[in-house]
């Protein structure tokens, strides 16, 4: 026993980047995922698709892993980032199960699927790790990776804490967990329906079309995995390093986030009115569909936030030295690493929701990559810079909206809507160089203010936003909100122009306005 703690503290302690970790995780799934293909006979020796080879299968087990990573650490008060070392290390464990359905099946392989029982069955399959049925749910294989995976689960606990509640307590939570990840579509449809038919389930989670778009079996049980595992990995960062935790929602920014999902959001808005929708409570997904476009869009910004704070360190440490990198919070290769997992996210998420939805946020964070990283670094540059963050305003809009689009298409969306758009937000947009004042003339970054001084610089970007307030009400010829947008223009110069300008009255004009502008256009478009 002493042996066998020596090697697990050995592997605890392993030198391990994190792209040597990263890519060995997903070469192991992806590898189980292609044994698999012979293994299940469902499969037919045909390759699953790439929804379920890429996004769903890789997501059940990531849930699972990050799970056991959590557990242990709870429960042997163990730094969790040497338990994931560990739990890395024993991830080739889940080979096991294809191998040896293959085996014991003599090369036919059994059926791998999901649980699809009513309430007493799944009760019964509870108590008798599985019920035995090879059927459906759990095959012979899975039983039997299971089982070595909660023995090493149960040793390690016993070998770091000697407490053999622990040990019952942090399997018996594993199993639960596995155990509704295996029967999720049937925990799902009887929470939503209150009904327990294995035939309702079946019609619940069968492919169909949601929100003018196929959704297969792949793709409705990934939009319940993806919230999962987000939930499961801010839980393990937070173990990680709560300080770093902290700091890094502190950095979210979220008066400028909003911008964008709000910029979603009219897009929907136009969407729902141009395509109107009637079965949003027959099933959970319409609800996940649009709860992860605005997780895809919030992760985006915040994957732009870190590349931006990555190149502006210099300038921050004199605008933002609370930031995670000038006060050291953070380093430049955390924070990159971090923003990296962030966008695979983001791109999951939205890949997810669609492929049409996919494209726009795809071709916006690298928008937004260039307008902050070198080589081009397009924020140094006056005449164009305004222009970038006011054309991803524009994809994240027409993102949204193609969420209700019944062809796949941005037909239907109304060319005054994008001009508006992108002029207006090209003006206005130069409100957040104000703050930045300092960092930026320290980083050669010419803004209004850095050119012509604080005060004229004010006054130039006063005007300018009075300019994008009026601009809604003339490019998109709704007179009805002229009045509004004098009204919101004149306050907010009165606000920029103020010795002690602050951005936050500013950001809740705008977004008092852009309410009373989606209600405007939603009854326009519906007329």
């Amino acid at each position: 026993m002493n042996g066998l703690k020596k090697l697990l503290e050995r592997l605890e302690n392993r030198d391990m980047s994190f792209f040597g970790a990263l890519g060995s995780v997903f070469v192991i799934l992806f590898l189980r995922n292609f044994i698999e293909i012979f293994a299940d006979a469902d499969n037919l020796w045909t390759p699953i698709s790439t929804s379920g080879f890429f996004i769903h299968y890789p997501l059940f087990h990531l849930c699972f892993f990050v799970a056991i990573t959590i557990v242990l650490s709870i429960m042997t008060r163990g730094k969790i980032l040497e338990v994931t070392r560990l739990s890395i290390c024993f991830l080739p464990v889940v080979l096991l199960a294809p191998v040896l359905d293959l085996v014991l099946s003599a090369g036919s392989g059994y059926n791998m699927a999901y649980m699809f029982d009513d309430l007493p069955i799944l009760i019964q399959r509870y108590l008798t790790f599985t019920g035995g049925s090879h059927r459906g749910g759990a095959t012979p294989g899975i039983r039997l990776e299971l089982l070595v995976i909660f023995l090493f689960i149960g040793i390690y606990i016993y070998l770091k804490t000697r407490n053999p509640i622990r040990v019952m307590t942090g399997v018996i939570l594993l199993y639960t967990f596995g155990f509704i990840l295996g029967a999720l579509p049937s925990i799902v449809t009887i929470l939503w329906t209150g009904r327990s038919s294995a035939g309702e389930m079946a019609r619940m989670f069968a492919g169909s079309i949601v929100l003018h778009h196929f959704y297969s079996f792949n793709l409705k049980i990934s939009l319940i995995l993806l919230p999962v595992l987000l939930v499961l990995l801010a839980w393990w960062y937070r173990l990680y390093d709560n300080i770093k935790f902290a700091a890094i929602l502190r950095n979210f920014r979220p008066k400028r986030a909003l911008h964008y999902l709000c910029m979603s959001g009219i897009g929907m808005i136009i969407g729902f009115a141009r395509y109107p929708q009637s079965d949003f409570l027959e099933s959970p997904f319409p609800s996940l569909i649009l709860f992860l476009s605005a997780i895809s869009v919030a992760l985006a910004w915040w994957f732009s936030v870190g590349e931006n704070d990555i190149h502006d360190i210099k300038g921050d440490r004199v605008s933002n030295p609370e930031r995670p990198l000038p006060s050291g919070i953070l380093q430049s290769s955390e924070l990159r690493h971090l923003s990296l997992i962030i966008l695979i996210l983001s791109l999951v998420a939205a890949s997810v929701v669609r492929y049409s939805f996919f494209l726009p946020i795809l071709v916006s964070v690298g928008l937004s990559f260039i307008f902050s990283a070198p080589p081009f670094r397009l924020k140094r540059i006056l005449y164009l810079a305004p222009f970038i963050p006011a054309l991803c305003s524009l994809l994240v809009c027409l993102a949204g909206f193609i969420i209700f689009s019944k062809d796949y298409s941005f037909i239907g969306f109304p060319p005054w809507v994008m001009v508006t758009i992108f002029v207006g937000f090209s003006l206005a947009i130069t409100v957040k160089d104000i703050k930045d004042i300092e960092g930026d003339r320290l980083e050669v970054v010419k803004t209004i203010p850095v050119i012509f001084g604080e005060r004229r610089g004010k006054h130039i970007i006063g005007i300018l936003s009075i300019v994008a307030y009026l601009c809604v009400p003339i490019l998109s010829h709704m007179l009805v909100l002229l009045p509004f947008s004098i009204t919101f223009g004149g306050l907010t110069y009165r606000l920029i122009t103020r010795k002690d300008f602050t951005e936050g009255p500013v950001f809740s004009l705008y977004y008092i306005f852009l309410a009373i502008v989606a209600i405007v256009v939603y009854f326009n478009i519906r007329q």
